[in-house]
């Protein structure tokens, strides 16, 4: 058996793809998406769990708050890139990760997993 915990978050990004191609020229200018975090960890399944859902939300808003910008300079990161920069902060810190979604708006996104 396996048990795993999980927290979302959501924050506001600018961002751009450099080297979107021609038909999709449009994604190199910075845009602004409500990102959708969830961000899923392995627990201990007997007795009590191994991190608490307030903590694991604060690593995870704590990261996000590096990316959060409100007309700031637009990240040159994708879902992808978002979802890897979290995982591995999350890791850094001790938990067992299990993965990490981010979409733009809730809609289309990426999972990371580890």
């Amino acid at each position: 058996m396996k048990t795993y915990v999980y927290v979302t978050h959501r924050f506001v990004a600018f961002h751009r793809w450099q080297n979107a191609p021609e038909e999709r020229a449009y994604l190199k200018h910075p845009h602004r998406h409500l990102f959708h975090v969830k961000a899923c960890v392995n627990v201990n399944p007997v007795g009590d769990r191994d991190v608490e859902f307030h903590d694991l939300l604060e690593l995870v808003k704590d990261r996000c708050s590096r990316f959060e910008s409100a007309g700031a300079s637009p990240w040159p990161f994708s879902c992808e890139s978002f979802a890897e920069m979290i995982g591995s902060y999350l890791i850094e810190r001790g938990l067992i990760l299990k993965s990490v979604e981010v979409s733009e708006d809730g809609e289309n996104g990426a999972i990371v997993e580890w």
